[in-house]
C-alpha cells in the first residue's frame, strides 16, 4: 500500500475550501471536506489512478476530480508514496508553471 501524504499547499488548500463553503453551511463544508479526504485514500491501493495532466511536465503528475474539485498529485514510485500537491476548484485555471515540485525524487521538472 502506497502512503498518501499532503504537500502544506494542498493542507491550505483545504482550509480555504471549507472557510469559503462554511460561509454558506459548515454541514456542506464538512461534507465536501470528507468527500476529497475519501477520494484521495484510493490513491493508497491505486495511486496511477485519475488523468495525466501533461507530458510537458513531470512524470506522474495527475488529478483525480471529487466533485467540483480537482485533486493534483505526484506519485513517487522511488519512495512508494503519494503526495497530495493541489486541491483546487474545477473552473480555475491549473498553471502548473507555480505547482511547487519535490526536490527528493528523481521525477523532476524538464527544464
Amino acid at each position: 500500500m502506497v502512503r498518501v501524504n499532503w504537500t502544506d499547499s494542498a493542507k491550505l488548500d483545504l482550509l480555504e475550501i471549507k472557510e469559503y463553503i462554511s460561509l454558506g453551511s459548515k454541514k456542506y463544508a464538512f461534507l465536501e471536506l470528507r468527500k476529497i479526504i475519501n477520494t484521495t485514500k484510493r490513491l493508497e491501493t491505486l495511486p496511477l489512478s485519475g488523468k495525466i495532466i501533461s507530458d510537458n511536465y513531470v512524470p506522474f503528475i495527475r488529478q483525480v476530480i471529487s466533485g467540483n474539485y480537482k485533486i493534483i498529485f505526484q506519485f513517487f514510485p522511488d519512495l512508494n508514496e503519494v503526495r497530495i500537491i493541489r486541491v483546487i476548484h474545477g473552473a480555475q485555471n491549473t498553471d502548473f508553471d507555480n505547482v511547487v515540485f519535490e526536490p527528493e525524487s528523481e521525477y523532476k521538472k524538464q527544464e
